[in-house]
C-alpha cells in the first residue's frame, strides 16, 4: 500500500493503526499471529489464577499529540469508501458517504477528539512476575510465533473530512446538507469546523490505534515474560516516577511499518 502520513506519524510515536476501527478493543488483550491476521487470544487475566493485583486501566486520557493530524489526500472514490466504512463502524450506513461532496476530487481525514486508555508497562510486568499461571493456559500461546499484549489504545467518537476540488483548493461543504441526506435521526451528527473541516460525531468510541509489547514463553523458567527487561522498567520508575505510564516510542512493538493491522475476534 502507499505510505500514508497518518500511519507514519502514529508509527513514529509507537502506535499501530488498525484496518477497521472497532468498539471492543482494550488494553490487556492478547493477540497472536502475523499483522495480516492478528488473532484475539483472550485477556491477560485469563492466563493466571486469581489473587495477584491486576494492572489498572487508566481511561479517557486526552491524546493531544494525535489530534489534528491528517491522512494523505485520497482520490475521492478511495476516500469515500473509507468514510463509508467508518460510518458503518459507528452504526450508520455508508451508502451515502459521498453525499454533499459532488465537487470533491480528493478528501483528507483528520483525527479529532482523541483519547487514550492505557496500562502502565511496569504494572503489567509486576503482574506477570507475581501471578500464578493457570494450568495449561500457556499452551495456546506457544502455537504462535509472535504474541502481543495491548498496553495502550487510541479512541475517538469523531473524525473530520476536508474535501478538495480539482484545483486542490479546500471546499466549503454544508454540514446541514449532509445531515439532511443522512437523516436527522441517524447515528452521526455532522457539523462544520474551522479550516473547512466537516466533523462527524458518533455515539461510540471507536478504537483505531494501539501500542503493544511482545510476550514470550521462557523455556528455562517455564514462565511468561515481557520482551523488555523488567530491571529496566523498575529502574526507570525509580529515576522518573512520572513517566512510568508510557515507554519511549521505540520500545513498543510495531507489527508492520506503514501498514494497517488486521485484527480478528473469531476464527
Amino acid at each position: 500500500m502507499c505510505q500514508d502520513q497518518s500511519i507514519s506519524y502514529l508509527n513514529a510515536i509507537g502506535y499501530n493503526m488498525v484496518s477497521l476501527p472497532r468498539e471492543q478493543f482494550e488494553p490487556l488483550m492478547i493477540f497472536g499471529g502475523p499483522p495480516s491476521d492478528l488473532q484475539y487470544l483472550g485477556s491477560l487475566s485469563d492466563l493466571f489464577l486469581p489473587g495477584a493485583p491486576s494492572p489498572q486501566i487508566q481511561r479517557d486520557d486526552p491524546a493531544a499529540e494525535v489530534v489534528g493530524h491528517r491522512s494523505n489526500r485520497l482520490e475521492s472514490s478511495v476516500g469515500f469508501n473509507l468514510v463509508g466504512r467508518l460510518l458503518g463502524a459507528f452504526g450508520g450506513t455508508g451508502a451515502n458517504a459521498s453525499a454533499g461532496y459532488s465537487d470533491a476530487a480528493a478528501v483528507q481525514l483528520v483525527f479529532l477528539n482523541v483519547f487514550h486508555d492505557f496500562v502502565a508497562p511496569l504494572q503489567v510486568g509486576n503482574y506477570i512476575r507475581s501471578a500464578q499461571t493457570q494450568p495449561g493456559s500457556l499452551d495456546m500461546l506457544r502455537q504462535y510465533e509472535r504474541v502481543y499484549i495491548i498496553t495502550d489504545i487510541l479512541k475517538s467518537n469523531q473524525f473530520g473530512i476536508i474535501a478538495y476540488d480539482k484545483e486542490e483548493e479546500s471546499l466549503q461543504i454544508s454540514a446541514d446538507a449532509i445531515q439532511d441526506i443522512l437523516g436527522a435521526k441517524g447515528s452521526m451528527k455532522i457539523s462544520n469546523q474551522a479550516d473547512n473541516v466537516v466533523c462527524y460525531t458518533g455515539e461510540k468510541q471507536l478504537r483505531f490505534g494501539f501500542r503493544a509489547l511482545g510476550l514470550s514463553y521462557d523455556q528455562k523458567s517455564a514462565m511468561l515474560k515481557l520482551d523488555i527487561d523488567h530491571r529496566f522498567l523498575v529502574a526507570r520508575a525509580a529515576m522518573e516516577p512520572q513517566s512510568t505510564s508510557f515507554l519511549p516510542p521505540e520500545m513498543y512493538e510495531l507489527l508492520a511499518v506503514d501498514q494497517l493491522i488486521d485484527i480478528r475476534f473469531g476464527r
